[in-house]
């Protein structure tokens, strides 16, 4: 787990990074896409389950993120220790929002365990080992697209309260709510996943 010196000791280097690319050094930027690519992109394959989608939605948000960096202030934006993250996440919200808006029905070419992090699971970790990356998906779609926001960006891309109450425009009081009656449907659908697991191997032993 990531400990604050790490957090700060990231930030840090960030902030320099963005004055840099906000000076027009493209090599800075890079540094800012290759240090947060990963996380922009468990994000999205996250929410769209498609690999070639989720590369293409990462460019764009980067694009997004480059094209609109001069607008970004660090000592006036929100969002925690490190408000770059709170900033790009909120262009990645937006942006996959009206991707899937426009989505047609298109089966994905990929599962989720190649990208999604051991933390990706927390909200689930009493029965983590018994469910398959599919079955969590298709739990999280379930949630109330406020819980299943946060349950994303939470779990999914690993930010913090902060960050994801800025990237969603939300107090921190509202994310760890949503939090919380996100974290325990997801327990109770998985509990009744058990169950009807349960029931079944009882009868098939019965029979």
């Amino acid at each position: 787990m990531t400990n604050d010196s790490d957090l700060i000791k990231e930030a840090q280097i960030t902030e320099k990074l963005i004055l840099a690319a906000q000076q027009g050094d493209m090599e800075a930027f890079g540094s800012l896409y290759d240090m947060y690519l990963p996380r922009i992109y468990r994000y999205c394959i996250a929410r769209v389950r498609n690999a070639a989608e989720s590369e293409d939605l990462s460019e764009e948000i980067f694009m997004k993120a480059l094209t609109n960096l001069h607008k970004f202030n660090w000592n006036n934006a929100i969002g925690g220790t490190n408000p770059f993250i709170a900033w790009l996440f909120r262009i990645a919200h937006n942006h996959v929002i009206s991707f899937t808006r426009r989505l047609s029905n298109k089966t994905p070419t990929t599962e989720l365990g190649e990208w999604i992090p051991d933390h990706a699971l927390s909200p689930s970790q009493q029965v983590e080992s018994q469910i398959s990356i599919d079955e969590v998906f298709a739990f999280v779609q379930k949630l109330p697209s406020a819980q299943r926001d946060v349950i994303m960006m939470r779990f999914s891309a690993g930010l913090s309260i902060a960050e994801t109450a800025a990237a969603l425009d939300k107090n921190e009081s509202n994310i760890k709510v949503l939090q919380h009656k996100g974290v325990n449907a997801l327990k109770k659908m998985m509990q009744e996943l058990d169950n009807n697991e349960d029931n079944e191997a009882s009868e098939e032993s019965v029979s």
